[in-house]
């Protein structure tokens, strides 16, 4: 059963209440319900609106979105703001990226960060806008997100402190972020080269990977034709650098590129097949032992 406590709140002379739906007298566990922030006389405002459950800061909402979806037992109440009543701190914001590569492609992971000068012990709450809007909101200064074709655009950010929700660093300068989708980049494969075609009697064939030039960042992976299709360990070749592989074994041999969290994978590489030169020569030695006794 799901006990939800409703507390009134006075702000500025005006009546805040939270209202619920479905407001059934019984409500049981794994249900969700409603609640909202009402602003008695304030309905053509925007507010912002601060919500806590037994006590402690859970979510704010912005503008015309008062509203949360609750399935947790506890004390609710909720606090009205108007908004940009802020207090401006002259701490300086700008907004870098992880990973910063020239090429980021569609489906990959990158983490926005809203650096406050000055701030670095400061727990901050920071505000993100896209193009203009405000989008999206994060309770530190990180926002990691996949990142699509729609996710091209100009991005700010704005911070304030945890502990004083009436003060506010300015808008960041806006950083641009560029992403290659399917529709004007395909999808980046590997490249796979090999120094040689044949394995020397005693000896290895070195095979190279590479993605193209223009993206940086990738790790290689190195798959050969068994029975099953996993990874090569370094108990099977060697490695004497990232992109390169040594192999003293003939068989069929493929890469892909990664980079990552969670890894982003290029589509594989051709696979190319490595024979060893001591087969061909007892091949060879075969042929010819095979004409001499025909000559007989």
């Amino acid at each position: 059963r799901l006990g939800i406590l409703l507390k009134v709140v006075l702000l500025c002379h005006e009546l805040v209440f939270v209202t619920r739906q479905p407001n059934r007298p019984q409500i049981f566990s794994d249900e969700t319900i409603t609640l909202s922030c009402e602003v008695q006389g304030g309905e053509t405002t925007e507010w912002m609106c601060e919500w806590k459950r037994d006590g402690s800061v859970i979510h704010r909402t912005y503008k015309e979105n008062r509203d949360i979806d609750v399935r947790q037992g506890g004390i609710y109440m909720c606090m009205g703001m108007r908004e940009k009543t802020y207090f401006y701190i002259s701490n300086k914001v700008f907004v870098t990226r992880q990973p910063n590569r020239p090429q980021i492609f569609s489906g990959e992971s990158i983490t926005l960060s809203c650096e406050v000068q000055g701030g670095e012990t400061t727990e901050w709450t920071c505000e993100w806008k896209r193009d203009g809007s405000v989008i999206h909101r994060t309770y530190s200064k990180d926002w990691t997100f996949i990142v699509s074709e729609s996710s091209s655009a100009d991005y700010m950010c704005q911070c304030e402190p945890r502990d004083d929700w009436f003060s506010s660093t300015q808008w960041s300068e806006a950083i641009s972020l560029s992403v290659s989708s399917d529709l004007t980049v395909s999808k980046p494969k590997a490249q796979l080269n090999s120094n040689s075609r044949e394995i020397p009697a005693g000896g290895s064939v070195t095979l190279t990977c590479t993605v193209d030039a223009s993206s940086s960042g990738w790790k290689y992976f190195w798959y050969k034709e068994r029975d099953s299709s996993e990874l090569l360990t370094g108990g099977e070749a060697d490695f004497p650098s990232n992109g390169q592989m040594s192999v003293s074994e003939e068989g069929l041999y493929w890469c892909r590129g990664g980079r990552g969290e969670p890894v982003y994978y290029t589509d594989y590489s051709v696979r190319i097949s490595i024979t060893k030169n001591g087969d061909l020569t007892k091949c060879s030695q075969v042929m010819s032992w095979f004409n001499e006794f025909n000559s007989v």
